[in-house]
């Protein structure tokens, strides 16, 4: 009897000790559980576990000058979480407008773009930014309804770009204007900016802008015309020499687009005027900043192509999130352009990977 009683005794405390550990388990089961689910609240809530979206950065051509604006663009996107997808343009309009309508019909999110053809491509851009954020990068399309506009302040800059003329020039003459484009925004204002502040004109970045064939006199400096080459860089050459040999009292050629100061360098070796004029540039492509460190070209200009696609992005990216701060209350992000010359062409020399950290650092307080 004693025995049977030690017996139960031994199995209700097995019974007991295995509840236990039951319970124990379950109670454990459900703290990991309830972990699990807080944790994945978590990362649901930092993004972790939704696709990112995918922004779009339509260039208008595939000039070198892009380089360090994708690169920025790529630094963007990797700190606010998004995919970045670059469509490089071939300068030519009706392409750079199929490329958009194909990345709507792809469902990116936003879509930053330098129009070719401010006022040509404005209802396509329009119909972008009623879908999603927009912005324009280099180049602008005020009427589109774009967020942001991100570049430089393009008739400042050729106004800059005049004065350097001066410099160059001092006792005056004949100048010629070599670009890419008067439809694109960028081109337009540069080369109004130029003409304004050779003929000593009033600050006047809406216009009235000046016809492509005419000759522009003022006191001491005569625009005698304006090459533009469709972003053709062999036509660039072309147009230039042309102009050169037509006019054997030119002083300055003005190149206001990043390989157009390059393609005048040729014109004028197949001319044999290298050292007889002067020449202002724009960008700060390799062969430029050597033709300045030389002495062929008088100055060029540099503008933070760095910055044009980081702060694209950042907008595109907070524009999509929410993120009020992402953009400033102004439509215009004009960002710095400065001279190079050869006294100061050690600083031209651009190097994303020095100038990313810095535009990553600060990209919260812009």
């Amino acid at each position: 009897m004693a025995t049977s009683q030690t017996l139960s005794g031994q199995q209700e405390q097995q019974q007991a000790a295995r509840r236990k550990r039951k319970s124990f388990g379950a109670g454990f089961v459900a703290a990991v559980v309830v972990l699990l689910v807080i944790g994945a609240a978590v990362a649901w809530g930092m993004g972790l576990f939704r696709p990112r979206p995918t922004v779009a950065l339509v260039t208008n051509n595939a000039d070198p000058f892009w380089e360090p604006v994708i690169a920025g663009a790529q630094a963007a996107a990797d700190q606010y979480q998004v995919n970045l997808k670059v469509v490089r343009g071939t300068g030519d309009i009706a392409n750079q407008s199929q490329a958009v309508q194909d990345l709507m019909k792809e469902g990116v999110r936003g879509i930053g773009i330098s129009p070719i053809d401010a006022e040509g491509q404005t209802p396509l851009l329009r119909e972008v930014a009623m879908k999603m954020p927009l912005v324009c990068v280099d180049s602008d399309c005020p009427d589109s309804s774009r967020l942001w506009f991100v570049g430089t302040d393009n008739y400042g800059a050729g106004r800059q770009v005049g004065s350097y003329v001066r410099d160059a020039i001092p006792d005056g003459g004949e100048v010629l204007i070599c670009l890419g484009s008067i439809t694109a925004d960028n081109g337009k204002l540069r080369r109004q900016g130029v003409i304004d502040e050779l003929l000593d004109r009033h600050y006047s970045p809406n216009g009235p802008f000046d016809a492509v064939d005419a000759t522009l006199k003022g006191d001491k400096y005569t625009v005698i015309g304006t090459c533009v080459d469709q972003h053709d860089k062999d036509r660039a050459v072309q147009l230039a020499a042309e102009a050169i040999r037509k006019n054997p009292n030119l002083k300055c050629i003005v190149a206001l687009y990043s390989y157009s100061a390059p393609a005048v360098l040729k014109a004028l070796e197949q001319t044999d005027k290298v050292g007889q004029i002067r020449v202002i540039g724009f960008d700060v492509l390799p062969e430029t900043l050597a033709a300045v460190e030389s002495g062929q070209i008088f100055a060029t200009m540099q503008q933070a192509q760095f910055d044009f696609g980081f702060d694209t992005v950042r907008a595109l990216a907070g524009s999509i999130s929410g993120e009020a701060h992402a953009v400033s209350a102004s439509p215009m992000r004009f960002l710095g352009v400065s001279a190079v010359t050869k006294e100061n062409n050690g600083q031209g020399k651009p190097d994303p990977s020095t100038t990313a950290p810095a535009a990553a650092a600060s990209a919260d307080n812009k």
